[in-house]
């Protein structure tokens, strides 16, 4: 077991540094002690199983797909509208298994999965731009929305620091497509951005000492004011 100094954590891995903050750690005797015991879950076994049909059956549809489009000589897209929205059911699906509790991840990945399937969509029905201009704005903005929701006034709040962060800076980033000119339409991305900027600042602002810290050591900040 090693131990750094800087962030006062215990290392159950025998590595020379710490993954938080990348300082050198010091190599320290007795066991590593858990905070909670880890009691083995019956339903692993289950999940794993359910993941492996869905994989089955998610293969067998692409099998399938290219069989039935390879006879018609590949001349209709049917292929790639019906592709679309199977990956992603199998995606979603797949992830809810692993991560059954994980609301967070299960949000992030929803509005990655969903923003891309409707950008390709788009692309593919005339590039009308309307996934840019109104669907893709307006899912990292629910999504903010739904994880402010589901984090507030929990006693673990700390623990939805990274995913509110991570989509906060999504919807910076459409600043990026304003400013190149690829959206079209412009409030509903400006309106993401402000709600994103202000969810940032106010999350380093009025979160206690300790998610403070905790922000820190995630994301290498070396000083918040």
């Amino acid at each position: 077991m090693r131990h750094c100094t800087k962030c006062n954590v215990n290392i159950e891995n025998d590595i020379t540094n710490c993954p938080l903050c990348m300082q050198i750690t010091e190599k320290t005797d007795g066991e590593f002690e858990k905070d909670f015991p880890i009691k083995p879950s019956k339903s692993i076994g289950k999940s794993r199983i359910a993941s492996r049909v869905m994989f089955f059956v998610y293969m067998s549809f692409l099998v399938i797909y290219l069989i039935i489009n390879f006879t018609e000589g590949f001349n209709n897209k049917w292929f790639m509208y019906s592709l679309i929205p199977v990956t992603y059911a199998y995606f979603i699906t797949n992830l809810q298994l692993k991560y059954r509790k994980n609301i967070g991840l299960t949000v992030i990945a929803n509005v990655l999965l969903l923003s891309t399937i409707l950008f390709v969509s788009d692309k593919m029905t005339g590039n009308y731009k309307w996934a840019i201009n109104y669907a893709i704005p307006f899912l990292i903005l629910l999504g903010i929305i739904i994880l402010i929701s589901v984090s507030a006034g929990r006693v673990y709040f700390k623990d939805y620091i990274t995913y509110i962060f991570v989509i906060s800076m999504l919807g910076i980033g459409m600043f990026l497509f304003v400013l190149l000119n690829v959206v079209t339409i412009k409030w509903p991305s400006l309106i993401t951005i402000l709600v994103s900027i202000i969810q940032v600042i106010g999350m380093f602002t009025f979160v206690n000492k300790k998610t403070k810290d905790e922000l820190k050591k995630r994301f290498h900040i070396v000083e918040l004011q």
